[in-house]
């Protein structure tokens, strides 16, 4: 692919409707980004921790819940949960 048509799919796909200035910009500004991301690939990581989420997670337990179905009986109709309407 050229450039001209990267820039435009890319701009499809972010749903930009860019001017021909606008795409002139873009598109040095694209090639700085994925020159940067070029960088970023050649790092070796050899020896480095790396962790998949930067928090540490909570553990996951289940746990029973209580469904005090006679708070919610004047609510079911038929089966079905009845609820205000949202647009009135």
């Amino acid at each position: 692919m050229t450039r001209g048509v990267e820039i435009l799919k890319v701009a499809e796909l972010a749903r930009l409707e860019l001017k021909s200035g606008e795409r002139q910009r873009f598109g040095t500004e694209f090639e700085r980004i994925t020159a940067y991301f070029a960088q970023l690939q050649k790092l070796s990581l050899e020896g480095e921790i790396t962790f998949p989420y930067p928090c540490p997670r909570a553990p996951d337990r289940p746990r029973d819940y209580e469904i005090k179905v006679e708070k919610l009986s004047e609510y079911l109709k038929d089966g079905y949960f009845k609820i205000p309407p949202l647009l009135a």
